[in-house]
């Protein structure tokens, strides 16, 4: 800011001196009609110039700090909306999956959501990670607000298709659903009748949400 004020005042002062003061020699020939004051002007409307360019390069550099931190908080909200899909995957394969575009795009494939409702979510989730619905409505809860406010608080600094991804995975119904039971965990369940995924979100629904996801992931990849 304050380099912007100085670098707008060196050219006022440059003009200035161009109008008012005795700047050209048309007698004389080449670099020699410049008279002293038109030296003067000169000077600073190059030092004018230097500082308009180290203006625009600090806010550059300004603008890619922003921009990676920013990208630091939307993955922390990625991770936090996929969570609960790799604690499943982890139940059916005994292994974790990477948090990535090909645990999305796995999902997506055919089977790859209704493999996920053999789990009863009655009981507790693997590698004593506690509750099941815990597990599946707080990262829900956290990925759906952070998600919210990340693309409202920072519209115009990231990139606007990747604001717009944002936007899509924030209007999706389906982190509302996974995360209904709140506070996380006071869920009275019928011992009689399991919970499967699907008693929270129709496979359509859940569809949709993880190519909102997708493309929010090939957006964050982009831009990281």
């Amino acid at each position: 800011m304050l380099l912007s004020v100085i670098g707008h005042t060196i050219a006022l002062l440059a003009a200035g001196i161009a109008v008012v003061g005795d700047t050209w020699d048309a007698s004389r020939r080449g670099i020699r009609r410049l008279l002293p004051a038109g030296w003067l002007a000169v000077c600073v409307a190059v030092a004018g110039f230097g500082v308009s360019l180290i203006d625009t390069w600090q806010n550059y550099q300004d603008k890619l700090t922003r921009q990676s931190l920013a990208m630091e908080e939307v993955e922390g909200a990625w991770r936090d909306l996929v969570a609960p899909f790799r604690l499943l995957l982890w139940d059916i394969d005994g292994s974790q999956s990477n948090p990535d575009a090909a645990m999305i795009q796995r999902l997506l494939a055919d089977n790859g959501i209704e493999s996920l409702d053999a789990i009863d979510l009655r009981g507790e989730a693997p590698h004593h990670h506690g509750e099941w619905m815990a597990n599946i409505c707080g990262p829900a809860y956290r990925g759906r607000e952070e998600i919210r406010r990340l693309q409202a608080v920072y519209v115009g600094i990231l990139e606007t298709d990747l604001i717009a991804a944002m936007q899509a995975v924030a209007a999706s119904h389906v982190p509302e659903f996974m995360s209904v039971h709140t506070p996380c965990g006071e869920v009275d369940f019928d011992n009689d009748y399991p919970i499967r995924l699907e008693s929270i979100v129709n496979h359509r629904e859940m569809r949709g949400f993880l190519r909102a996801l997708l493309t929010l992931r090939d957006g964050i990849d982009r831009y990281s």
